[in-house]
């Protein structure tokens, strides 16, 4: 097998692998990806309830999908890369 396939397939596998990872860490959202989260409150004085809006970032398939799309790209063109016979 020639180093560049060993190197598209470790990189395809390093990407796929990274972007599960990641998104399970961050939060793994099966929607679009957030820049905030909204966290009910309650006012210590009156007892009322509220939306409070929190920055965080959680990453969505919008992200994930392509990731792993491009990893499988790597992963495939690694297969069609031949040993040159001498």
């Amino acid at each position: 097998m020639p180093p560049l396939a060993q190197a598209l397939r470790a990189l395809g596998l390093l990407l796929i692998a990274g972007a599960v990872i990641v998104w399970f860490a961050l939060g793994a959202n099966t929607g679009w990806t957030k820049t905030y989260v909204s966290v009910a409150r309650t006012d210590e004085v009156t007892g009322i309830e509220f939306v409070e809006k929190t920055n965080k970032f959680v990453p969505g398939v919008d992200l994930l999908i392509p990731l792993c799309g491009t990893g499988l790209v790597c992963l495939a063109g690694s297969f069609f890369l031949r040993k040159r016979k001498s």
